[in-house]
């Protein structure tokens, strides 16, 4: 059975690699899984699903008794190795050519669009 303890420093910890990684600032476990959204895949919403549910049954102690601590370090694992190896640095550089990229394509739509214009009217 798993100390109560140390399941409220595995949310600790996760909120903290998640604050970190995600840039996100929410003071629970279950707040930063729903507002990281999209950032967050599937798999690993699942495993942090996993501990949020362990800590809504740490109140109850017939549904305590139900939490497996064994499945409780593996998700533990497994969310905090998928978060240790997010680079801020990239995702930060890759946003940003993401965006840039977009405006340049937009732009280059919009100037070809004016050279036909300017064509079918007869100004060039």
């Amino acid at each position: 059975m798993i100390d109560p303890r140390h399941l409220k420093e595995t949310e600790e910890q996760l909120c903290v690699l998640m604050n970190e990684r995600l840039r996100l600032s929410q003071p629970s476990l279950a707040e930063a899984v729903s507002r990281a959204g999209r950032r967050l895949p599937v798999k690993q919403r699942g495993h942090a699903q996993v501990v949020v549910d362990a800590l809504d049954k740490v109140d109850h102690p017939q549904l305590f008794a139900q939490i497996s601590e064994a499945e409780i370090n593996i998700a533990k694992a497994r969310l905090a190795e998928y978060l240790e190896g997010i680079d801020v640095k990239k995702r930060r550089i890759d946003n940003a050519l993401k965006l840039t990229s977009g405006l340049a394509f937009n732009l280059l739509v919009l100037t070809a669009a004016v050279i036909v214009l300017l064509r079918f009217r007869g100004f060039i």
